[in-house]
C-alpha cells in the first residue's frame, strides 16, 4: 500500500464526512489488480464522546445487500471444492424436500436452482408473505444458538415456497429478493454448518479477512461503529438501537444484509476478484461468478454481482447495500482491474452521496496516481469544504480554484466563460479550504479569501483587474473550521467577510477602507452550522446576505440592512431541501433579488430565489439541469440579478460551469471550463 495514497484517502474521507454530514466512512480501492489502499475515518456513534468514539482500522461496517455477493462467493467456493456436493444446478426440491410438507407448497419451486436464487430468477416474490423478517428483535438467549439459526432459515424457505410466483416457471423473469437466504439454507443442510461458520471457514480465513463478521458491529457499548437512522422531516440523525441488539447477530437475513467488513478486508476481497492469479478461487470459478449469464432475464451473475454486460469479461460488476441504517457500494471494473468500495454507518439519504463521492475520489486517485503519489509529487494538504470561487469583475469572469498541494490557480474569461486563460498562481501561498472571491463593478478591485494553514482567514487584493496582487494578510485573530466568504461594494471600498468558528457559529467582520483595517470578529446570532458560509452584498454594501447549512442539513439565511452592523435576531430556513454542501449566494445591486444554490443529496445542484430581500423564497428548490458534483458551488450575478454564472467541481474534479440569462429560471448545458483537476 502506498503510504502517501493512504494519507490522501484519509484526508478525502474527512473532507467528505464534513461535506455530507455522515458519522463515519470507510473506503477501499484496488488498482492494477495488485495495489490495495484502504482507510476509515469518523465517529462510531453520534452523541458519544472521547477517544474511544473514533473509528479504528479494525472497525467493521455493515455491507447491506453486498452480503448477497458474499453469499454468492461462498456458494462458488463450496461448489469449487466439492463441499456438501452442491452444484450451481442443484435444485431446491432435491436439497430441501421437507419444504413441501405442507400441501399448499408450490411444486414449481422444486426446480429452482442455486444459480437462479443468486441471480433473482426463482420466480419468488421479494419477501415471503408469511415470514417475519425482524423477529430477531425479540429473541431471548434461548433462541440465539446455531441450531435455531439454521432452523429459522429453513422456515424462511418454507414460507417462500408457499407464495404465488411473480413469474412462472423459474427462470422466466426477474424479481430482486432474498433468494440468497434459501441458498444459504441449502448449504447448511448439505454441510450441517451454519452459513456464518461456512463463510468464516471458506472465505474470510483464506482471504485473510480477520476483521469481518456478521450482525452487531459493536457488541459492547462503544467498541465498534453503530448504525444510524435519519429523519428527513426533522433533519435528525440518531444511533439505531435495534441493530445493536444481540439478536441482530442471529437473524436469518444475514446472507442478504448483515455481513460486515473493515475497509482493509474489503480491499482483500476485491483483490481476489481482480488479481491475475486468484488464490482462493480457480480462474474458472472466478470467471463463472463474474461473467456467466444464467438467463437473459437477469443482469446478475452467479457471484450475485449486478453486471453491466452479463456474459462479458469486460463488464463492470457491482452491488450496493442499503438496510435503512447503513449504506455501502462495491464496484469492480474488470478490464481495468480496478475496484472501489465505500461504506457509511448511516442510511442512504446521507450515506449514498458520501459513498458515491468516495468512489469519484478513488477514480481520480487512480487516474492521477503519478501526479499525486509518484516521485516528486507535492506534499498533500487537507482541505475543508472544497469549492472554487467565481466572481464577475466588470466584463471579465475571474475563476479561482485550489489544488491538492494547497496552491491556488486563477483563470480569466472575457467572453462570458466560453474560453479561459490561465492567469497565474500566487507563488508560495497555501490554503486548506474552499475559496471566496469578490470584485468591484468596474472589475479593477478584486478580493480572494481562504483559510491559511494556521486556520485563520487570509485574503489578498488586486487593484488592477488581477494583474498584480498584494501579499496575503490574515484578518485579525479569528480561527475557523471552514474557509471564509467575502463580498464587497461596487466601488470595492466596503468589504464584508464571514467564517464558521470552532463553536459552529458564523462570525463576521467588515472593512470600510478596502481591507486596510477590519472590525473585530463578531458572531451572527446563535445559529450553528455545518458548512462553509456564503455572503453577498448590494452595490452600496449596506444590504448584506449570509447563508450556511445548519445541523439539520437545510440552508439558513440571515440579513443585515445597515452595512453589517447588526443582523436579524433569528436565522430563517430556506425551504426544506437537504444539502451535502454549503451554499453559494449572489444578489443584485439593490440587494432584493437573492439567489442561493447548494448541492443536494443526489449531488446535483439545486437553486432557490427571493425577490424581496430574503423575506420570501420560491416554494420549492429547483434542480439546475443534470450533472453531479464533488464540491459546493460558487455563484456570480450581474447588477440586475438576472445573469448568473454557476460553477463547481465535477465528478472528475475539473471545473464545470453553466449560465442563466433569466434569473435562474433556466440554465445552459453544463460544460467543462478548466481541464486541470482539483481533487
Amino acid at each position: 500500500m502506498s503510504a502517501k495514497a493512504k494519507q490522501f484517502l484519509e484526508q478525502k474521507l474527512r473532507e467528505t464526512i464534513a461535506e455530507c454530514g455522515v458519522p463515519a466512512l470507510a473506503a477501499a480501492m484496488v488498482r492494477n489488480g495488485a495495489t490495495m489502499v484502504s482507510a476509515q475515518q469518523g465517529v462510531r456513534k453520534l452523541g458519544a464522546s472521547g477517544a474511544g468514539n473514533a473509528v479504528q482500522p479494525t472497525d467493521k461496517f455493515n455491507l447491506g445487500s453486498i452480503s448477497k455477493v458474499i453469499t454468492g462467493n461462498l456458494m462458488a467456493k463450496l461448489i469449487q471444492d466439492g463441499v456438501g456436493g452442491l452444484q450451481w444446478s442443484s435444485r431446491l426440491g432435491d436439497v430441501l424436500p421437507e419444504l413441501w410438507v405442507l400441501p399448499n407448497a408450490r411444486d414449481g419451486y422444486k426446480n429452482v436452482t442455486v444459480e437462479q436464487l443468486m441471480v433473482h430468477t426463482s420466480g419468488m416474490p421479494y419477501q415471503p408473505k408469511h415470514d417475519e423478517g425482524e423477529d430477531w428483535k425479540a429473541y431471548t438467549v434461548l433462541q440465539m444458538h446455531k441450531e435455531h439459526l439454521k432452523d429459522r432459515r429453513r422456515r424462511y424457505s418454507l414460507a417462500a415456497v408457499l407464495d404465488a410466483p411473480s413469474f412462472w416457471p423459474p427462470g422466466s423473469g426477474f424479481e430482486y429478493g432474498g433468494g440468497a437466504i434459501i441458498a444459504a439454507s441449502m448449504a447448511e443442510k448439505k454441510t450441517g454448518q451454519t452459513y456464518e461458520d461456512l463463510v468464516k471457514q471458506h472465505l474470510f480465513t483464506p482471504l485473510g479477512m480477520t476483521n469481518s463478521g456478521f450482525g452487531v458491529m459493536s457488541p459492547g457499548a462503544l467498541d465498534g461503529p453503530w448504525q444510524h437512522t435519519f429523519n428527513e422531516e426533522t433533519g435528525a440523525a440518531s444511533p439505531d438501537g435495534a441493530t445493536h441488539l444481540p439478536g441482530y447477530s442471529w437473524g436469518c437475513r444475514t446472507p442478504v444484509g448483515a455481513v460486515c467488513s473493515s475497509a482493509a478486508d474489503m480491499a482483500k476481497f476485491m483483490l481476489e476478484h481482480l488479481r491475475n492469479d486468484p488464490q482462493v478461487f480457480t480462474a474458472h470459478t472466478r470467471s463463472t461468478m463474474q461473467t456467466h449469464q444464467v438467463t437473459p432475464h437477469s443482469h446478475h451473475v452467479p457471484g450475485a454481482f449486478a453486471s453491466s454486460n452479463p456474459g462479458s469479461a469486460e463488464a463492470v460488476i457491482d452491488h450496493n447495500g442499503h438496510n435503512h441504517v447503513s449504506y455501502s457500494h462495491l464496484k469492480l471494473h474488470l478490464p481495468q482491474k480496478l475496484g472501489v468500495a465505500a461504506m457509511s454507518n448511516i442510511e442512504g439519504t446521507l450515506g449514498t452521496p458520501a459513498v458515491n463521492e468516495m468512489h469519484e475520489t478513488m477514480y481520480a486517485m487512480d487516474t492521477h496516481w503519478a501526479a499525486l503519489f509518484g516521485a516528486g509529487s507535492p506534499e498533500l494538504i487537507e482541505c475543508a469544504h472544497p469549492m472554487p470561487a467565481i466572481t464577475q469583475a466588470g466584463a471579465t469572469l475571474m475563476l479561482f480554484a485550489r489544488r491538492h498541494d494547497g496552491r491556488i490557480l486563477r483563470y480569466r474569461s472575457t467572453n462570458g466563460g466560453v474560453s479561459w486563460q490561465a492567469a497565474g498562481d500566487f507563488g508560495g501561498a497555501l490554503v486548506n479550504s474552499g475559496l471566496g472571491a469578490a470584485a468591484s463593478s468596474n472589475g479593477q478591485t478584486l478580493y480572494l479569501i481562504g483559510r491559511g494553514l494556521d486556520n485563520k482567514a487570509w485574503f489578498t487584493k488586486s487593484t488592477n483587474g488581477g494583474t498584480t496582487w498584494t501579499g496575503w494578510q490574515s484578518i485579525r485573530a479569528g480561527v475557523f473550521v471552514t474557509g471564509a466568504a467575502i463580498a464587497c461594494s461596487d466601488n470595492g471600498h466596503i468589504v464584508h467577510a464571514v467564517g464558521i468558528g470552532t463553536d459552529g457559529h458564523m462570525w463576521r467582520t467588515r472593512s470600510q477602507d478596502g481591507g486596510t483595517s477590519w472590525t473585530d470578529w463578531t458572531p451572527i446570532g446563535q445559529g450553528v452550522f455545518t458548512s462553509a458560509p456564503a455572503i453577498a452584498t448590494s452595490a452600496s454594501g449596506s444590504t448584506v446576505h449570509v447563508a450556511a447549512r445548519g445541523t439539520d442539513w437545510r440552508m439558513w439565511h440571515n440579513l443585515s440592512i445597515n452595512s453589517g452592523s447588526s443582523f436579524l435576531p433569528h436565522w430563517q430556513s430556506v425551504g426544506k431541501g437537504l444539502f451535502t454542501s454549503g451554499p453559494a449566494l449572489a444578489t443584485g445591486g439593490d440587494g432584493q433579488r437573492v439567489h442561493v444554490v447548494g448541492r443536494g443529496t443526489d449531488r446535483c445542484l439545486w437553486r432557490n430565489r427571493s425577490d424581496d430581500g430574503g423575506s420570501h423564497w420560491l416554494a420549492h428548490w429547483d434542480a439546475v439541469r443534470d450533472g453531479t458534483f464533488t464540491s459546493a458551488p460558487s455563484l456570480a450575478c450581474d447588477a440586475a440579478g438576472n445573469k448568473l454564472d454557476l460553477y463547481a467541481f465535477g465528478g472528475d474534479f475539473a471545473v464545470y460551469g453553466t449560465h442563466s440569462a433569466n434569473g435562474g429560471d433556466s440554465f445552459n448545458a453544463w460544460s467543462q471550463k478548466v481541464s486541470q483537476f482539483f481533487i
